[in-house]
């Protein structure tokens, strides 16, 4: 990953020397890079996921806009993680019976007053605390666009090429950022928050991380593809590499989310100021 992420990065610093011409006809490669970036960074997908399993569990009434969804999704996450000091709504799983009640209670609340509602009787509330609890403990590791390019950059090194300006450091120099005392470290340690004990055999919807590599191994298919077509490169690609690309895309039938929607930006970014 932290390869994919250095290499991401030098097509992103090398597109800014083209001109506009020339980064048109390259608009492919471009919106398959943000799309790769969007399945990092942006977790809208689960934050509406998370407020409709609750809705339908409580009995409430959503609006259709995904936004006004997302938008009572955060400040739910965000009144809980504040209210009860978690630094992540999957660390529910590991709170007392009890405190996972007040939790439920809480984010009734929180729900009710963002969707201008009548509040939930605390029966329902009680009755319904498990299936709640995991609905909001979905394990999430969202890796942000400017932390996505601080990665980038520590991957690249300058070289003097008439192909390219950069080249993406080897394992050796990886091994060195890795060690545990490297200044390097702490922005390893963010990427690994996406990898770290991940079971991609579980489709049950509990860690929004399988759907985010499905996302993520998609895009760089579609980037594959992508740089195959670009006629001043056309080797760039190898068969076997392009064959194996397209057949992901075959495989997967993973959505493409759109790239340009801000609000994506705006509600990961809310809550990390939370």
């Amino acid at each position: 990953m932290v390869v994919l992420l250095g290499w991401i990065r030098a097509f992103r610093r090398e597109l800014s020397f083209f001109t506009v011409d020339d980064r048109t006809r390259l608009q492919d490669l471009e919106d398959a890079i943000a799309e790769l970036e969007s399945a990092l960074a942006d977790g809208q997908d689960v934050e509406i996921l998370r407020v409709e399993g609750l809705a339908k569990l409580w009995g409430l009434k959503l609006p259709e806009d995904d936004r006004r969804k997302s938008a009572a999704s955060v400040g739910m996450e965000v009144e809980i993680t504040a209210r009860f000091d978690l630094g992540e709504l999957s660390e529910i799983r590991e709170q007392t019976e009890t405190r996972k009640q007040e939790i439920c209670t809480l984010a009734a609340e929180v729900l009710c007053k963002e969707l201008g509602q009548e509040a939930i009787e605390q029966e329902l509330i009680d009755k319904t605390c498990p299936q709640a609890a995991e609905l909001l403990a979905v394990h999430e590791a969202w890796l942000y666009r400017d932390w996505q390019a601080a990665i980038g950059d520590l991957m690249l090194r300058e070289i003097a090429s008439e192909k390219r300006r950069f080249e993406v450091k080897g394992y050796a120099d990886f091994c060195g950022m890795a060690k545990h005392d490297a200044p390097e470290r702490g922005w390893i340690d963010l990427l690994e928050r996406i990898l770290r004990k991940v079971d991609v055999s579980r489709r049950d919807g509990s860690d929004a991380r399988v759907q985010q590599l499905q996302r993520t191994l998609v895009a760089s298919a579609r980037i594959l593809t992508a740089l195959s077509k670009v006629k001043q490169r056309p080797e760039s690609i190898s068969n076997d590499t392009l064959r194996a690309a397209r057949k992901v895309l075959s495989d997967l039938s993973a959505p493409r989310l759109a790239t340009s929607d801000t609000h994506s930006v705006e509600s990961t970014d809310k809550k990390r100021g939370k």
